[in-house]
């Protein structure tokens, strides 16, 4: 009787995921055919540099699994992702040290996170709007106000945060490829461990009321 009185079914330990099955297989069989066709492809400076270019992807797909998780949607991502580089680089042009740069550029990104969630949970504005409009926004502020039609900043290559990033943490792995893992790591830690996690688990799991009492509502997943 307490099962079945229980609003979501709870998640079964060691089921096996089908769609995250057939991503892993096709992934496999997609680098196993350009090995055999592509020469230099499998070799270690090669997956160094894949691995290296798929860093920021990895990264935002942290980000978008949180929210999907929680049922909701964030089209502007990579705005931010741009936004933030190019707020980045223009700080370190400018003369800011590494580390207030990053800080600047971490609390100026957080803040439109921040308007992004109070248009959606307060204004009440479906997410695919709000962050469309807010996607829109950034890329128009920053092409024509900002960069002023500019799709290239240089960095010095002597700046020690250039270095830094640029560089390797120990002999052959990238800062970018550390700065993934890190992020991978954090996001599994809280979607696992901690209380917000479970929270966001069980906002995406519970059905939500529908709007009116003709409407059907939502079918557990």
């Amino acid at each position: 009787m307490a099962e079945a009185s229980l609003p979501f079914r709870l998640p079964v330990r060691g089921k096996v995921n089908m769609l995250a099955a057939v991503v892993l297989a096709a992934t496999f069989l997609l680098a196993l055919l350009f090995s055999l066709t592509i020469d230099g492809f499998a070799t270690p400076g090669n997956l160094r540099v894949i691995l290296s270019n798929s860093a920021s992807l990895v990264i935002l797909s942290c980000g978008m699994a949180v929210v999907i998780i929680s049922r909701g949607l964030d089209l502007s991502l990579v705005a931010q992702m741009v936004a933030g580089a190019a707020t980045f680089s223009i700080l370190i042009n400018a003369g800011f040290g590494g580390a207030s740069a990053f800080a600047l550029t971490v609390l100026a990104m957080t803040l439109v996170g921040l308007m992004n969630g109070w248009l959606t949970a307060y204004a009440e504005i479906p997410a695919m709007l709000a962050t469309l409009a807010s996607a829109m926004l950034i890329t128009g502020l920053f092409r024509f106000a900002i960069l002023r039609g500019e799709y290239l900043l240089l960095l010095p290559k002597s700046n020690p945060a250039v270095i830094l990033l640029s560089g390797n943490v120990v002999p052959g792995l990238s800062a970018p490829v550390a700065l993934m893992a890190a992020v991978l790591i954090a996001t599994w830690l809280l979607l696992r461990f901690t209380i917000p996690g479970r929270t966001l688990y069980a906002m995406g799991t519970i059905p939500r009321p529908p709007a009116c009492p003709a409407c059907p509502c939502a079918p557990p997943r």
